[in-house]
């Protein structure tokens, strides 16, 4: 009875163990587990049948009383045992399960800290992307200074603030006509070197508030809503055009830069950016026919005077496309025979506002605009086409003149031309005189 009370109390405390743990357990997790009810159970039978075999052997009882008990409590010890496994196995698990879940959850941890990585780094690229894609949408790619989008954007700001504030806001207009080297060509990649360059001085050479920025080619702005920079802006062009038209030194080279500059005013000459922007390259054209400054202001006589000129050119364009120029024939009589010996064929134009318009009117027009050329070769093949139609009704010996332009003689297949319009014509060679302008010829 005494071993039998010992193992009792041994498997007590064994019971009381596990319990103890399954609670601490339960703390430290926040969850119960399934065994622990059936460990609860195996300790309080485990300790009705220590109580009972310790009362059946140190109480004061008869054999007819402690037999009885005996059979129960070998009873409560084989239940006890039976229901402690059973909740020693279902502690087991509960434990195997538990650590399954935390492998899975040490395992989804570091799945989410990974996909949190790839994320940032997902985040970050498309961070630079747009970056990129808003550094080309905004900046000029070869310079880096803001685009015409984004200097549109700045100036139409500069304007509201002035509009509040009542102050005059100026705008340069600088464009690069032509670069000279030692060899008087400049390549791509150099042209490209200097255009960056400039853009250095231009940043270099304002204030860092005062928008600027490369329209395309070789424009570049800049505005400026100082009080002081617009009282004084025939300063401000002069140093600017110190800055930006200076000679740059590229090794032993020296390349030399040619611009000009246009000035408009707000609100004097325009209200918003477009028109400053137009208005500003109607002065830059003033100054590149004037030629005696390197910038001129706005005018809106010389403006209007350019829109005609342009409205003139187009309808010269028209009219040459639609073959509509008539051809007049200026005859040269020799006095001593009062013989016709020459014919000066000269073209002239039925405008349909302007009415008949002489060569003088168009032509120096046609030059500047780059048509000259193919105007006198459309002269030149008329007149021999319809001296060849007249060889029935006039002399054989008669002579066909024909001015020639400075774009002719400056082509490099002026002749060629001339002698492919002979050939298709059938006129003879030796009877065509050509007239060169006399400007040409002095030294």
């Amino acid at each position: 009875m005494t071993l039998g009370l010992l193992f009792d109390g041994l498997l007590l405390v064994v019971t009381l163990l596990v319990l103890l743990w399954t609670w601490r357990m339960t703390v430290s997790s926040g969850r119960s587990f399934t065994g622990r009810g059936w460990t609860i159970l195996a300790f309080f039978i485990w300790l009705l049948e220590v109580s009972l075999a310790f009362l059946a052997q140190k109480g004061d009882f008869s054999t007819a009383v402690v037999d009885p008990l005996l059979p129960i409590l070998t009873a409560l010890r084989i239940a006890g045992l039976l229901i402690l496994f059973r909740g020693i196995v279902l502690l087991s698990r509960a434990l195997s399960h538990r650590e399954r879940e935390r492998s899975s959850l040490l395992r989804g941890q570091e799945e989410l800290q990974f996909d949190s990585q790839q994320q940032e780094e997902r985040y970050r690229d498309l961070l630079d992307s747009y970056q990129r894609l808003e550094q080309e949408a905004h900046f000029d790619r070869l310079t880096g200074l803001p685009n015409k989008e984004h200097f549109v954007s700045h100036l139409r700001g500069l304007l509201k603030r002035a509009k509040r504030h009542s102050q005059r806001v100026v705008l340069f207009r600088i464009r690069i006509e032509g670069m000279s080297g030692p060899s008087e060509k400049i390549n791509r990649q150099a042209r490209n070197s200097v255009l960056r360059e400039l853009g250095t001085r231009l940043s270099m050479g304002v204030r860092e508030s005062d928008p600027i920025g490369r329209l395309e080619g070789a424009d570049f702005v800049v505005a400026m809503d100082d009080p002081q920079a617009a009282k004084d802006s025939h300063l401000v062009a002069g140093n600017l055009a110190k800055v930006l038209f200076k000679p740059l030194q590229r090794g032993q080279k020296r390349i030399g830069i040619l611009g000009h500059i246009g000035i408009a005013f707000y609100p004097e000459d325009a209200l918003d950016p477009d028109q400053m922007l137009d208005k500003a390259d109607s002065a830059l054209l003033k100054a590149q026919a004037t030629k005696k400054n390197p910038f001129a202001f706005f005018n809106t006589a010389w403006s209007d005077r350019l829109s005609r000129e342009q409205r003139l050119i187009s309808d010269l364009k028209a009219a040459m496309k639609e073959d509509n120029l008539t051809l007049y024939f200026h005859p040269q009589v020799e006095i001593a025979t009062g013989r016709i010996a020459t014919v000066e064929a000269l073209a002239c134009w039925h405008h349909p506002e302007r009415g008949l318009m002489q060569p003088s009117a168009f032509l120096p027009l046609a030059e500047e605009a780059g048509l000259r050329a193919a105007l006198g070769e459309s002269i030149l093949e008329k007149a021999c086409s319809q001296l060849l139609q007249w060889k029935s009704r006039i002399s054989t010996h008669l002579q066909l003149a024909v001015n020639l332009s400075a774009a002719q003689l400056r082509s490099t297949d002026g002749v060629t031309q001339i002698e492919q319009i002979l050939k298709r014509t059938g006129f003879p060679p030796e009877r065509l005189i050509l007239e060169v302008p006399s400007d040409l010829l002095e030294v």
